[in-house]
């Protein structure tokens, strides 16, 4: 089975759900972390090149049945990318902004959280004129792969360290987007780190890397919720909380989660922000089977409950 194969059967499943609820768009994602950031500076680099991927795109998007398209370059002027592509950025948004839109589709945008970034690769104001939503990718200021201590995925204040999700978005509104264009990233997912030392366990303890990896995911330093449930439970670890940083830990191995009531929090602060919403990330990751004893994705129904919506 083709890769092509695999996106129709995809689809298809998509297909329907604008049906069954007015209220829902499906937007095609092109890029991600994995995609790297080298042929998107490319492509961006000339009139010509920007020009025809809007128009390829904006084609693509109409052909299967999505909504609009959310582009996620991670990172201009990153990985690669040249010091032109954050206003080559601005440009490729106006161009897509007008392919999508000649066919009625949105254009929405991912961008990193990191506070370091805001300015350097993003044009922050260029970039709301031309998008319906800047979705802030509000998770991964700390892991194993950029810290050499234990902390947190992704706090909403500032209890520790530097980053935040509500300094990031203090930023991103001071630098010109609208709050009601704005939309929060939540991660549905626990970051996890291998101790230096077991017998210090707390938040800032020295680590030597990743946290094993899970049964499912496979993937070291990361865990998804129903993965870290099932992991405390079967094998009995402890739990700790510091300065509202929450975490999970047995022998070397240590994970940093955010319990029910830390999502909930999150929406609310985004309501009581005026902010278009949440994203999350990713969808499966959440408890969608109930294994952890807490009903059928939780997760999404804190998010829910915060915003208003149950």
């Amino acid at each position: 089975m083709n890769n092509l194969t695999i996106f129709q059967d995809h689809t298809r499943n998509l297909q329907p759900l604008p049906q069954k609820n007015p209220h829902v768009t499906t937007l095609l994602a092109v890029g991600g972390w994995n995609e790297g950031s080298r042929k998107y500076s490319d492509m961006a680099a000339t009139s010509a090149g920007r020009k025809r991927f809007a128009q390829l795109a904006a084609e693509f998007v109409e052909r299967y049945g999505f909504g609009g398209l959310d582009l996620d370059w991670e990172y201009p002027t990153q990985r690669e990318g040249r010091p032109q592509d954050k206003d080559n950025f601005v440009l490729l948004l106006k161009e897509l902004r007008a392919s999508l839109s000649a066919k009625g589709l949105e254009l929405s945008v991912a961008v990193g959280a990191d506070p370091n970034m805001l300015g350097v690769a993003y044009d922050a104001a260029g970039i709301a004129e031309h998008v319906d939503l800047v979705n802030l990718m509000a998770f991964d200021f700390y892991t194993a792969a950029t810290s050499n201590i234990t902390a947190p995925n992704a706090p909403l204040g500032s209890s520790f360290g530097a980053y935040s999700v509500e300094r990031s978005v203090e930023q991103w509104l001071a630098a010109g987007v609208p709050a009601e264009k704005l939309v929060v990233g939540v991660p549905l997912y626990a970051r996890t780190y291998t101790l230096a030392d077991p017998a210090r366990h707390g938040v800032g303890a020295p680590a030597l890397g990743p946290g094993a990896p899970g049964a499912v995911t496979q993937e070291p330093g990361y865990l998804t919720i129903y993965e870290l449930c099932m992991i405390i439970e079967d094998e009995s670890w402890d739990l700790s909380e510091e300065n509202g940083i929450y975490f999970a830990y047995k022998g070397d191995q240590w994970a940093t989660y955010e319990p029910l009531t830390e999502i909930r929090k999150k929406a609310q602060y985004v309501v009581k922000k005026g902010l278009a919403g949440v994203m999350v990330w990713p969808l499966e990751s959440d408890d969608v089977s109930g294994v952890c004893g807490h009903g059928s994705s939780p997760l999404l129904r804190e998010l829910n409950k915060g915003l208003g919506r149950i």
